[in-house]
């Protein structure tokens, strides 16, 4: 009796869930393509002033799964329609099918916006429940008439090695099979290291936090395990698990600690600042790595930040003036030569736009932003911000090219392009950062150096 008071409960809250996390969806589907979800959020929500903390963190994790997953939900829903999930034909003729129909970002989008919110959520957990963790918000409630053939389907794309069923099981859409062969073939990754990469895919990484005063690390740690957040440090860097906020705690406030996932964290070090020099962090945006190139100069020196968006410029020098140095000077920047500073810098960082393929994990609604047009627009900004940066390094000054993607495009590409057009560079070092090998964000660094 106790058992079937407490299943009555929880599939009523299941109920509820499904109702409003299918509104919620249905209204972040309305953009195209789609913006930031965790803005979308953050505003949705406010409709609902009934909804406790513990609600909001369930529809957050709701729609969050729906964005990684939900590709994979209309690959499910396009055999469900064409051929039936009962007499399914062999899995590469549906892959192939489905690429064909919704192989692109943009027709991607479209079939995952055609399919019918609360079949998609529901589709969706089923996938979610797979890779255990954290309680599926929509526990409890009645399967689908389909559940059994979906999981039989499920259980297919999870065995198969094709390369195309390795991206549909991570929501990836099709298009970034070759992508995804290209930075494997640059990288050197084995089928392992590319199977791990693709398998992060399916979940966030930590919260990662970085130490403005690495001497009082231990106080920073007995803090956070005081409010109940598991952390881990490595090096100068910590990961923290856990469903509190960091932003009320005192080791922020007082501006011990930053949040910088740890990739983001490795592009500050090949900057490599030293107390003295001058150092234009040319594409700053919010000053995350701005906090930390002021870290490195120690208040010797003078920090240049600059971005095309003015209001991010005011929370750089926020996040500056927090962690206690003032040797910062802003300054708007579109990447034009009539507005790069005359003078020379002994490091310049151009953390340059880009697709934001690395941070998939932690945003899965920016793979649907990676369209087409986009990616053309980064092809044209990408080259002419670090060519018109390049101008302000001072002979034997370094000049760091960096970005969020792991696409080869947006990154070796790049650089070699450059290297091809400005012959006094050479270069020191690049690589990629975070995952596979971390459990972090996907970033990548080009450390250049002027001759002569």
């Amino acid at each position: 009796m106790a058992s079937m008071m407490q299943t009555r409960p929880n599939r009523g809250r299941a109920v509820l869930r499904l109702r409003y996390g299918s509104e919620l969806w249905r209204q972040y589907l309305a953009q195209t393509p789609p913006g930031p979800l965790d803005r979308h959020l953050a505003v949705a929500l406010r409709q609902y002033p009934q909804f406790g903390s513990r609600d909001r963190r369930a529809y957050r994790e709701l729609l969050f799964a729906a964005a990684r997953f939900g590709y994979l939900a209309a690959f499910v829903d396009y055999v469900h329609r064409r051929h039936g999930l009962e007499q399914a034909a062999a899995l590469p003729a549906l892959v192939a099918g489905f690429a064909q129909e919704a192989g692109s970002v943009e027709a991607a989008w479209d079939a995952v916006r055609a399919v019918p919110a609360d079949w998609l959520l529901q589709t969706v957990g089923q996938r979610y429940q797979r890779e255990g963790g954290a309680e599926w918000p929509l526990q409890g409630l009645e399967p689908l008439p389909e559940a059994a053939a979906i999981e039989r389907l499920l259980d297919e794309l999870q065995r198969s090695e094709l390369i195309e069923a390795r991206l549909l099981w991570q929501g990836i859409p099709l298009c970034f099979a070759a992508p995804l062969a290209e930075r494997a073939a640059r990288s050197g990754w084995s089928a392992e290291a590319r199977e791990a990469f693709l398998q992060a895919q399916a979940r966030q990484p930590p919260l990662w936090l970085r130490l403005n005063r690495p001497e009082r690390q231990q106080q920073v740690l007995q803090e956070l395990a005081a409010h109940g957040l598991e952390a881990q440090a490595c090096g100068e860097a910590i990961a923290v698990r856990g469903a509190g906020s960091i932003v009320t705690l005192p080791c922020y406030r007082d501006g011990l600690v930053e949040i910088q996932d740890w990739a983001s964290q490795q592009i500050g070090l090949a900057v490599a600042a030293r107390p003295g020099e001058q150092v234009w962090d040319a594409c700053a945006g919010a000053g995350g790595k701005s906090v930390q190139l002021a870290v490195m100069l120690a208040g010797e020196g003078e920090l240049h930040a600059s971005d095309v968006r003015r209001h991010k410029l005011a929370e750089a020098r926020r996040r500056v003036h927090r962690a206690g140095f003032a040797n910062l000077r802003l300054f708007a920047w579109d990447g034009r030569e009539t507005e790069t500073p005359a003078q020379e810098f002994d490091r310049v960082l151009v953390d340059a736009p880009c697709s934001s393929s690395g941070v998939w994990r932690r945003s899965p609604d920016a793979r649907f932003r990676a369209t087409q047009a986009s990616l053309a627009r980064f092809a044209s900004l990408q080259p002419r911000l670090l060519c018109q940066a390049a101008a302000a390094v001072r002979p034997g000054g370094r000049l760091v090219y960096s970005t969020c993607s792991w696409l080869v495009a947006e990154n070796e590409a790049v650089v070699e392009q450059f290297l091809v057009r400005r012959p006094e560079f050479r270069l020191l070092d690049w690589r990629l950062h975070g995952c596979p090998g971390v459990d972090a964000d996907t970033m990548f660094s080009a450390v250049l150096e002027r001759q002569g």
